[in-house]
């Protein structure tokens, strides 16, 4: 990085190449500028050592003392641990070396599920669209609030939000205040523990703000930004917008950087879109053991949990990886391909087992580990593959609709299609064609496809997952961007390159000095 800015500022030894980089930069500010709203008015709320809060209400005897929830891996320490070093995603035995009195208690994930829903429902009560980013963390909008209840000052309905979340959980939140989400979080951060900050909407107050703050508390930048930016002189927003033109000739990613030196961040707190994932799994951490019986329940217990994240998530994945940590906290994966896409626990569960069973053998001692998980990659995203199939029927003309659901078909004329798509589709008939069915259940035993186009022949076919495992087929191939009416025919197969010939030695050799007479030396020479 450092060379690519040595070798930029080298190019702008001219007023020239100058003046044309500050004039990009400053465009930027402008763009920036022009998207900074004052309008609105972000709450941030995140509740005190929120795990270790949680379990002091258990157990009263450990106020006072250092302790951390979690085993193993540490989920979140008490502040009293904090002082000596103690953090969050701790190894177990790092925090008892640096704190020898370090209490470790083991966490109760039900018990924090109940109180995170009744400390949300007290933050719904401000703003039902709120932001829930964890369990103990959220974004709330109350512009709306303050308005209907005689245009409020934020800092009474924060410190009244906070009353109400003390009162029905007995646990303490710190709350930024300002008029967009990335200076709530560092306000919320700044507050802690049990405080409130408030960034007052202006450009004025936002600058001065973020002028003094250290890099590294911009949410965003992390250890290993943190260390090119200081290999820079960069260690404050306000170095950020001192050497803004330096930045723009040796960061991709300077437009979030100078962004952040501006205070300018997104004002609008809305639920983010589903986005493309590239995996969903579970891991369970436990004390090391080699029992193969324990390792199992622990793997049937991954299993059961993931079922569930798919289900709630929608997705079916065509990769299982079985991840595991050994006693000696060194980790392994090993995966195996399903090609059809799994989700069901007896289709997880089948494969981690192997794939542990192997490990188990082909470890020359037995196997111990303190970490199981399982993972499923390339998914499927079954929401996309329903909405896709409804929106590309619902395009279609009614005479079309009605013409693909009811027109037979001879199954011998249909389309040739590879093994994995040709699967048979059930087509529910519109309302208007049903007087010329016969009664339900009974539907053509030849359809066409309305993603693919293909007539199938559904005879003998089992109806409801024959549907589902059509269309998931068809869209996996990219057929509802083609015509979703013409017949798709083969792709032609790439013609094999001719391999290169071997190069052939010559027959023409040189006659060795030995066996040269001398007249035809001596006239060579």
């Amino acid at each position: 990085m450092l060379q690519r800015r040595d070798r930029a500022l080298r190019e702008l030894t001219s007023d020239e190449a100058r003046a044309r980089a500050e004039q990009h930069v400053s465009r930027l500010v402008a763009e920036l500028e022009l998207e900074r709203d004052l309008s609105r008015t972000i709450l941030h709320c995140d509740m005190d050592m929120f795990y270790a809060a949680v379990e002091l209400q258990r157990r009263p005897e450990l106020a006072g003392a250092c302790f951390a929830v979690g085993h193993g891996v540490l989920l979140t320490a008490s502040y009293e641990a904090r002082q000596f070093g103690v953090r969050s995603a701790m190894a177990e035995f790092v925090a008892r070396a640096i704190c020898p009195n370090l209490i470790v208690v083991p966490a109760h994930m039900d018990v924090y599920k109940r109180s995170s829903e009744a400390v949300m429902a007290v933050l719904a009560k401000y703003d039902a669209q709120l932001y829930q980013r964890s369990l103990d963390e959220a974004y709330l909008d109350i512009t709306s609030y303050c308005a209907e209840h005689g245009h409020a000052h934020p800092r009474d309905v924060a410190a009244q939000l906070r009353a109400d979340v003390l009162a029905a959980t007995g646990l303490t939140v710190s709350v930024g205040i300002a008029p967009n989400r990335l200076l709530a979080k560092i306000a919320s951060d700044r507050c802690k523990p049990n405080g409130l900050w408030y960034v007052a909407p202006t450009r004025q107050d936002a600058l001065a703000f973020m002028h003094d703050l250290s890099v590294r508390k911009v949410p965003g930048i992390g250890q290993v930004m943190e260390r090119m930016l200081q290999a820079m002189s960069i260690h404050t927003c306000h170095d950020l917008w001192e050497r803004r033109i330096e930045l723009s000739l040796c960061i991709d990613s300077y437009r979030m950087l100078l962004a952040s030196a501006l205070g300018i961040g997104d004002a609008h707190v809305t639920l983010p879109a589903r986005t493309a994932r590239r995996s969903v799994g579970r891991e369970l951490t436990f004390a090391p053991t080699s029992d193969p019986t324990h390792l199992h329940a622990k793997l049937r217990a991954t299993c059961e949990q993931l079922e569930r994240d798919l289900a709630t998530l929608e997705y079916r994945g065509r990769t299982v990886s079985l991840v595991g940590k050994h006693d000696t906290f060194e980790r392994f994966t090993r995966a195996r391909a399903c090609p059809q896409g799994v989700s069901s626990f007896d289709d997880l569960y089948g494969v981690v087992h192997a794939l542990l069973e192997q490990e188990r053998a082909s470890f020359p001692v037995p196997l111990c580990l303190r970490l199981i998980g399982v993972r499923v990659s390339s998914l499927i995203d079954l929401q996309v593959a329903r909405n896709g199939v409804l929106a590309q029927w619902l395009r279609m003309p009614a005479a079309a609709r009605e013409a693909a659901s009811l027109e037979p078909a001879d199954a011998a004329s249909s389309p040739t299609r590879s093994s994995s798509t040709s699967l048979p589709l059930v087509k529910v008939p519109t309302s208007a064609s049903t007087s010329t069915l016969p009664p339900t259940p009974c539907i053509p035993a030849i359809v066409r496809c309305p993603v693919c186009g293909c007539k199938v022949n559904l005879r003998g076919q089992p109806r409801h997952a024959r549907i589902n495992e059509h269309i998931d087929a068809c869209l996996q191939q990219g057929q509802a961007q083609q015509q979703p009416l013409s017949p798709v025919q083969p792709s032609p197969q790439p013609r094999p390159r001719p391999r290169p010939r071997a190069r052939q030695p010559s027959r023409r050799r040189r006659p060795s000095p030995a066996s040269m007479t001398l007249d035809a030396y001596f006239g060579r020479t």
